[in-house]
C-alpha cells in the first residue's frame, strides 16, 4: 500500500479511525487538499471547480479586458475552419464559422488548447506523438450521504490494495459552488478491471469501447476502496 503523506491532518485521523473501526487496513489516505488549494504535500497550488464556473470566470476576465482595451472579443458557438501562415511570416490567417457565418481573422498567435483531439493541431498538421494509456477512469459528479464532514472540505486521494475492484485509487474533489455539498469522484481502472465495462466494440484505433456505466456502479467501487462508508449513497 502507498505511504501516508499526511502530517497531522484531522481528516486523516477521522478516516483512519473509521477504517480501523471497520477492520479495513488496506485503505490508505495518501493526499489531502483543502478547498483553497492548500495541501499536506510540498507541491501546493491545486484547485478544482466545476467547468461552468471556470467558463464563467474566463468570460468575466475576457469581458473586463475588452472594456479596458477595446481590442479583445470573445466569440461563442464558433468553430475553426482553416488556419495558415500569412505571407509576412509573422501572423496566422484563421477562418472561423460563427453561427453559420464565415470570417477570416489575422492573429499573432493561434493557441491549441482544445484537447488531445485538437482541431487546431490537426489543421496545422502537427503530430501528436505518444501512446494511449491502457488504464481507464470513471468520473462521477454528485452529492452524497454518509460522507465524513471533513471530506466536504478537502479533496482526498485514497489508495486501496485490496482484490478485484477494491484495488486502486479514489480521487474525491469537493466542488464548492454546489451547495450544500458535491464532489467529483474519479476512479482509476486497471486493464483487467476495465473488462467488465467493455461493450464488445472497438474504436478506429482498435481500443475497446466502454458501455454506459451507471452512477451506482461508480459509487459501489468508490465505497469498496474507502470513499465514505458502506452506507454512502448518491443524493437526488
Amino acid at each position: 500500500a502507498a505511504s501516508c503523506l499526511l502530517r497531522g491532518l484531522s481528516l486523516y485521523e477521522s478516516l483512519r479511525a473509521d477504517r480501523e473501526e471497520r477492520g479495513d487496513s488496506r485503505v490508505k489516505l495518501v493526499l489531502a487538499v483543502d478547498a483553497q488549494g492548500h495541501s499536506d504535500f510540498a507541491g501546493e497550488g491545486l484547485w478544482a471547480q466545476q467547468q461552468w464556473k471556470t467558463e464563467q470566470n474566463l468570460s468575466k476576465y475576457l469581458n473586463r479586458k475588452l472594456d479596458e482595451t477595446g481590442q479583445m472579443h470573445a466569440l461563442r458557438s464558433t468553430r475553426l475552419v482553416s488556419a495558415k501562415h500569412a505571407q509576412d511570416g509573422a501572423s496566422v490567417l484563421v477562418t472561423i464559422e460563427t453561427d453559420g457565418v464565415l470570417s477570416t481573422v489575422r492573429c499573432k498567435f493561434l493557441i491549441g488548447c482544445d484537447g488531445a483531439h485538437s482541431t487546431v493541431r490537426k489543421t496545422l498538421n502537427i503530430r501528436f506523438d505518444g501512446e494511449t494509456m491502457s488504464e481507464g477512469f470513471l468520473a462521477l459528479h454528485a452529492s452524497f450521504s454518509g460522507v465524513a464532514r471533513e471530506m466536504t472540505e478537502r479533496g482526498v486521494i485514497i489508495f486501496s490494495d485490496g482484490d478485484g475492484d477494491e484495488a486502486g485509487f479514489v480521487f474525491s474533489i469537493p466542488q464548492p459552488n454546489d451547495p450544500p455539498y458535491s464532489a467529483l469522484v474519479i476512479i482509476d481502472l486497471s486493464p483487467k478491471q476495465c473488462e467488465s465495462f467493455y461493450n464488445g466494440q472497438r474504436d478506429k484505433h482498435g481500443n475497446h469501447l466502454m458501455r454506459e456505466i451507471t452512477p451506482e456502479e461508480v459509487i459501489d467501487i468508490a465505497r469498496c476502496r474507502g470513499f465514505g462508508s458502506p452506507t454512502t449513497t448518491i443524493l437526488p
